[in-house]
């Protein structure tokens, strides 16, 4: 574009000095230049961007379509124990070792001693975050060579703070998988949506929208959030800090959606909250990197 424009104003020059063309026509012809190559630059752009998207989408097929590097067939469901041996967080030093286990039917509490390690035990756990060292085992399997997928349907992953999706309510909790309906109307009752969702133009058929993430309650967006986390009934569920913004009712509501679900479920919370550590089977404490487990009912 800036060629063009010179070449305009050199040309444009000439012209003026042989007295074929006035000042003001050059600048006419210097602004229509401009308007000329804007839309050509912006069709250019396009091209590139579309160009970029085929090849991610052409390599995420590759990737899809490649076998993993040691198969194995993916059990109906788990039993929920996970086993943590040897892990040492991304970012840690060498003696911050982590060993423990935490099994169905009970409710497992852990506190640690800053925000920086408990956000970083729960990218590890979940599988987001490969750690530097150690495993972490999902019943006999080793969680980093898990499909994605599947893994995703067995953990629940409630983080410090819930989000809501342009879509409606009852999407935002089927993950927009109309299937899953049912599941998902549930999972609200449990956490005490029906009550909102009653008192909307819509009910559950009411749109949401990303600035709704700023408007509504926090402790409602994470109602919404933790019922979209239940809809595949999984098998293990991993929060981080998830009822540190939860409000009285939220926290009631959590607790039961808790209680209902024990028996068959490992329930493992990262926690502050006094009133989520007393109601724990067990509580593990981490402090600089050493865990210690006390297999009380309170602190």
């Amino acid at each position: 574009s800036q060629l063009m424009i010179f070449g305009t104003i050199v040309t444009g020059g000439l012209l003026l000095i042989r007295g074929e063309l006035t000042i003001g026509m050059i600048s006419a012809a210097t602004l229509l230049s401009r308007r000329i190559i804007s839309p050509l630059q912006k069709a250019v752009r396009f091209s590139w961007k579309l160009t970029d998207a085929q090849v991610a989408l052409s390599n995420i097929d590759n990737k899809t379509e490649t076998p993993a590097a040691h198969p194995f067939r993916m059990p109906e469901d788990l039993s929920g124990i996970m086993k943590i041996s040897g892990l040492r967080l991304q970012g840690n030093e060498v003696k911050n070792i982590l060993d423990f286990e935490v099994v169905p039917g009970k409710m497992t509490a852990i506190t640690c001693k800053n925000r920086r390690e408990s956000d970083l035990l729960f990218d590890t756990l979940c599988g987001c975050t490969r750690p530097e060292a150690g495993t972490i085992m999902l019943d006999s399997f080793i969680l980093s060579e898990m499909q994605g997928p599947w893994v995703c349907r067995q953990i629940a992953a409630l983080p410090a703070r819930g989000r809501l999706y342009r879509g409606t309510i009852l999407e935002n909790i089927t993950r927009f998988n109309p299937n899953l309906t049912i599941q998902a109307l549930d999972a609200a009752a449990l956490m005490g949506l029906d009550q909102f969702a009653a008192g909307m133009p819509r009910g559950y058929e009411t749109k949401l929208s990303e600035r709704d993430n700023r408007t509504l309650p926090a402790g409602l967006i994470q109602r919404i959030s933790i019922a979209r986390s239940f809809v595949h009934r999984p098998r293990l569920i991993i929060a981080n800090r998830c009822d540190e913004i939860m409000d009285r009712e939220t926290l009631t509501h959590f607790f039961q959606l808790l209680d209902r679900i024990g028996s068959n479920t490992t329930r493992l919370l990262i926690t502050s909250r006094p009133e989520t550590i007393e109601r724990a089977d067990r509580i593990i404490r981490i402090e600089n990197g050493i865990a210690e487990t006390d297999e009380r009912s309170a602190p």
